[in-house]
């Protein structure tokens, strides 16, 4: 084991790029139904991406993810999980990084926005609006204006 080298995780996924896909595992994580009260950390509900993350349904940059969802969960942070297992990764750089033995690796796959379908067995197909644009509002510097 003396060419073994030991990182830890965050330094590894900080700088690590993988890619979403279809029916992979999503966490939403927030307060459905406004469940905060004596809660010292949010709900992590799990889903699914639904839609292929490299196509814009309508043209507009969402996803849909396959989750029983709920009211008070607009604005929640949804996060990919990635498990690497004995391999390298693509880092933002271009390089490739040194295998890696066992990582986790959570990514931020946008913001939940409503779901689809009013009434409770619909379809459940939750909307997310994707990273870049959650990136791209914050760099323009711009604030919605009060009505």
């Amino acid at each position: 084991m003396d060419d073994a080298h030991f990182n830890c995780v965050n330094t590894i996924e900080a700088d690590a790029v993988i890619d979403s896909f279809v029916s992979q595992d999503i966490f939403i994580v927030g307060y459905p139904l406004g469940i905060i009260d004596g809660l010292p950390s949010p709900v992590w509900k799990r889903g699914t991406i639904a839609s292929e993350p490299s196509f814009d349904p309508e043209g507009h940059p969402k996803i849909y993810i396959d989750s029983a969802t709920r009211k008070g969960m607009s604005g929640s942070i949804v996060l990919t999980r990635h498990m690497v297992v004995g391999k390298s990764i693509k880092k933002k750089d271009g390089s490739i990084s040194d295998p890696i033995f066992f990582g986790i690796k959570d990514t931020v796959l946008g913001i939940y926005s409503g779901r689809l379908g009013a009434h409770e067995i619909q379809a459940q197909l939750g909307i997310v609006w994707k990273r870049q644009v959650i990136e791209e509002t914050i760099a323009g510097g711009s604030f919605a204006q009060p009505l």
